[in-house]
């Protein structure tokens, strides 16, 4: 079959169009989404929590985050390699993911910390569920090529828009900063263990 020279001008056209699109969308998810453990980026979750924070806002309803960090993750790369310290951030990320909800959002925030924004949660369901995470993390064993198996704990800092209150797409911030506050007071406390923000002037 031969096609006419417009034809074949049509089809580059086209394949030129559609090889766009499919470039867009890798750039799209290479902004959105990290290599490493395919979670959101810090950006992107930020956006997210930003996003679920207006809405709660406007509807009165109830919103919640977790911010969990590996405890003395530098150990593991200091002593096994930073190789290993990837494959745990992998199977702490996958492990993580199991408890989500459907409309729950998982993000890498820092280096081996994650933000997990809880949209319709309390205070207490939020503690309910980074409990779960929490001893689900201390259970997993996660095993290298050399024999080794590795075994890690994290601490959470849980905040919710009730205790932070306020309007504004700003207070997204405070309820960072609350959830922060909460778990330097689960490290400060010793580890493994999860800790709620106070409210908001108490």
């Amino acid at each position: 079959m031969r096609f006419s020279s417009e034809e074949l001008e049509l089809l580059t056209l086209l394949a030129q169009h559609v090889a766009t699109v499919f470039e867009n969308a890798r750039l799209f998810d290479s902004a959105t989404f990290e290599g490493l453990t395919g979670l959101y980026r810090r950006e992107a979750v930020l956006e997210i929590l930003d996003r679920e924070w207006s809405r709660a806002a406007r509807y009165e309803r109830p919103l919640a985050i977790a911010v969990a960090d590996l405890d003395r993750f530098k150990e593991i790369n200091d002593r096994h390699g930073h190789l290993a310290g990837d494959l745990v951030l992998q199977r702490v990320a996958a492990e993580i993911k199991t408890q989500l909800r459907e409309t729950d959002f998982l993000g890498r925030f820092g280096g081996e910390e994650f933000l997990i924004v809880l949209p319709e949660t309390s205070l207490e369901g939020a503690r309910t569920f980074a409990e779960k995470v929490r001893q689900r993390l201390e259970a997993l064993a996660i095993p290298l090529d050399d024999g080794a198996i590795l075994r890690v704990t994290t601490s959470i800092g849980i905040a919710s828009r009730e205790e932070v209150g306020g309007q504004g797409r700003a207070r997204s911030r405070a309820l960072i900063a609350a959830a922060d506050e909460a778990l330097y007071a689960a490290k400060h406390r010793g580890r493994n263990r999860v800790e709620a923000a106070a409210a908001a002037g108490a």
